[in-house]
């Protein structure tokens, strides 16, 4: 399985700087048409002091008035539902939060426990202040709590909160969704800082908000909102031992061999029991996304949960990762039925929109792949069982029995 890739690595001489975000943005960003080939910079839009803990967001006013979802969108996605916008990639926000020692938390979501009511859980994840600043007129700076950028919905004239849901006064992190296919989904839904709840979204307020088009709690604050279009710099303070926050998420991976993989290191089973130790030590209510390979084995997932919650961790959530490859047969029978669907397809391959070389072509390459695995690890075990055989023959050629 590949390395994932919103897992950012900062590293520089007065702090650190941005050296891996998500290869979605960094293609998209460089399909810009410029007469040069465009320099993809990470870090577009954002700035961080790593003593004070904050990270800075160039935004702009995209949304004065109107009931709004988000606080802050990617540019080009969601301006309409809302208050500000920026170019920042919401991957490179995440890589910096990291970089700042947090953890991402949990999305909010809806628990089924057996014979129970179904449960909504809020996001819940490190603490996060922000406040934001604009110049008004030269040398007329303003400065205030990102809260009051919004205000109760109105209904029919007036402030309705039939939920009674709280104006936020601070929003946590909880990280996005990262795809099978290793996308960061923030990256493509533009969701940065929400305050309706987004699984998709890097940060989210600290409760329950509806989504709902009908049921939305929030609008723009006309009293207080700058003129569309206004510059506005996003501070986001990150609250003292966010770090330490109780409720963290992980993800460890299982690969077709059944070789574990967390923090981007290869671990056995007493590896990945220490390591969930270290973690829940720092996040006493951790949870675990278990992502595995189709082509791994029942054991395999048994193992890796059996030693998650040796190391301490019981909320682990497994997710099986198909490659939508054409199944290769285990038995006579299911190799005789894929001969004589086959045999048709080559048959009616003059009909066909699809030639069926390409997919025989690559079916035949992951048998050779399968095949070639397969006698590796034949050589394996043999040298293995080998091994084993020697080490117990000297056992018994050197111990006497008892007397």
């Amino acid at each position: 399985m590949p390395t994932t890739t919103w897992i950012i690595s900062l590293v520089a001489s007065v702090g650190l700087s941005l050296a891996a975000v998500s290869d979605a943005s960094a293609q998209e960003a460089a399909a810009t048409p410029t007469t040069a080939p465009a320099k993809f910079d990470p870090l577009q839009s954002l700035s961080f002091d790593l003593d004070k803990r904050t990270v800075t967001v160039q935004c702009k006013v995209s949304l004065a008035t109107g009931p709004v979802e988000f606080l802050l969108c990617r540019a080009a996605t969601k301006e309409y539902e809302s208050v500000l916008s920026t170019t920042a990639i919401p991957s490179s926000l995440h890589g910096l939060l990291l970089a700042m020692g947090l953890s991402p938390g949990k999305p909010a979501r809806t628990i089924y426990p057996d014979g129970e009511k179904p449960i909504f859980l809020p996001p819940r994840g490190p603490k996060l202040t922000l406040t934001v600043r604009w110049t008004a007129a030269p040398g007329e700076v303003h400065e205030i709590p990102a809260q009051d950028l919004l205000a109760w919905r109105q209904y029919d004239g007036a402030p309705k909160n039939e939920n009674k849901t709280p104006i936020p006064d601070h929003w946590v992190f909880v990280g996005s969704y990262l795809t099978p296919d290793g996308l960061y989904l923030a990256d493509r839904e533009g969701e940065l800082i929400s305050v309706s709840n987004f699984g998709s979204s890097t940060i989210d307020v600290p409760f329950e908000s509806s989504s709902n088009n009908a049921l939305l709690s929030y609008q723009a604050n006309p009293d207080k909102v700058p003129a569309k279009g206004t510059a506005v710099e996003l501070v986001i303070h990150v609250a003292p031992d966010a770090e330490n926050e109780p409720h963290a998420r992980a993800m460890v991976e299982v690969d077709r061999f059944g070789r574990f993989r967390a923090d981007d290191k290869v671990l056995n089973e007493d590896g990945l029991i220490e390591w969930a130790a270290t973690f829940v030590r720092a996040h006493a209510k951790a949870e675990v996304l278990l992502r595995v390979d189709e082509r791994a084995l029942a054991g395999d997932i048994v193992r890796a949960k059996h030693a998650l919650k040796m190391g301490g961790i019981w909320d682990v959530n497994d997710e099986i990762i198909f490659s939508f490859s054409e199944p290769l047969p285990r038995t006579p029978e299911q190799a005789k039925d894929s001969l004589a669907v086959w045999s048709k397809r080559f048959a009616a391959g003059q009909r066909l929109i699809r030639d069926p070389v390409g997919d025989a072509e690559t079916l035949l390459q992951t048998i050779r792949q399968h095949t070639e695995e397969a006698q590796a690890i034949q050589v394996l075990w043999t040298s293995y069982a080998k091994e084993i055989t020697k080490g117990l023959e000297q056992y018994k050629t050197s111990t006497q029995p008892a007397k």
